[in-house]
């Protein structure tokens, strides 16, 4: 596992994977000619994504329709043909974020993409955890109680 360096003295700033799944190394050189590695956020093409075990992933064996009721009591799925890591990567680079303190964002789409309480659902949330970003769909109701 790859250790991250502050400055040019070699001292180490760790080697916790969550740290390194979203951190990159730059190399700057300041006007003094001194040059330092520091510490910048991942952009969102580098940032670890997980499907979080396909949790959100509907089957292709059940219908449509009992997926979406399956979401009033259960997890919350994506419609099926969704490109999943495309859609989370694009709410993850362009979604609002949250207000509620947490390292979420939140991306309202024109089109259905899922299903959440048992209604169809055109909002997704995003989160950021250990260094990776997984989503779901979620209500209108949710996606307004994040963004106020």
């Amino acid at each position: 596992m790859e250790k991250f360096l502050l400055s040019s003295d070699q001292s180490e700033f760790g080697d916790r994977p969550s740290v390194a799944a979203f951190l990159r190394k730059t190399l700057m050189t300041f006007p003094s000619a001194e040059t330092t590695w520091m510490l910048v956020p991942a952009t969102p093409e580098e940032i670890e994504w997980t499907p979080y075990g396909y949790k959100h992933s509907p089957s292709t064996l059940v219908p449509w329709r009992a997926v979406i009721a399956s979401t009033l009591v259960g997890p919350a799925k994506y419609r099926p043909g969704i490109a999943i890591e495309k859609l989370e990567r694009e709410a993850y680079k362009n979604g609002v974020p949250t207000t509620n303190g947490k390292p979420w964002r939140v991306m309202e789409f024109s089109h259905c993409i899922g299903a959440s309480h048992g209604k169809l659902s055109r909002w997704v949330r995003i989160e950021l955890s250990a260094g990776a970003i997984h989503g779901h769909p979620i209500s209108e109701q949710e996606f307004r109680r994040l963004t106020n």
